[in-house]
């Protein structure tokens, strides 16, 4: 493989990992708004129900949810992949190096026998 090669498959997988951790932290800011509008609705499925919602048991109802769980789960899964990523674009960054450094040592090693 040529060192541009390389160097293309660093930039797409350095790509890659920049918009997975971008949809990780996007999520991560996400919660706190997710979890405000799951505390809404419940206090209003109860006052429609013509039942009074303390602000606290909503949120421990909220908090406990399936809903809330879910986005969670998502919220870590997204982390993760966007680690995963940045582990895979930092190997695809070593391999270009090593190939520029071999061309080197290969060149230094010419010279060495002229």
């Amino acid at each position: 493989m040529t060192r541009d090669d390389l160097r293309e498959q660093w930039r797409l997988k350095s790509v890659e990992a920049a918009q997975a951790d971008d949809r990780a932290a996007r999520a991560k800011e996400g919660k706190p708004i997710f979890l405000d509008n799951l505390i809404e609705t419940l206090i209003e499925q109860a006052e429609a129900d013509g039942k009074k919602l303390a602000q606290a048991k909503a949120e421990r109802m909220a908090r406990t949810s399936d809903a809330y769980k879910r986005y969670l789960r998502t919220m870590h899964d997204a982390r993760h992949k966007a680690d995963l990523l940045r582990i895979e674009e930092k190997d695809a960054d070593r391999r270009y190096w090593e190939c520029v450094s071999s061309e080197a040592t290969y060149r230094a090693e010419a010279r060495l026998h002229q």
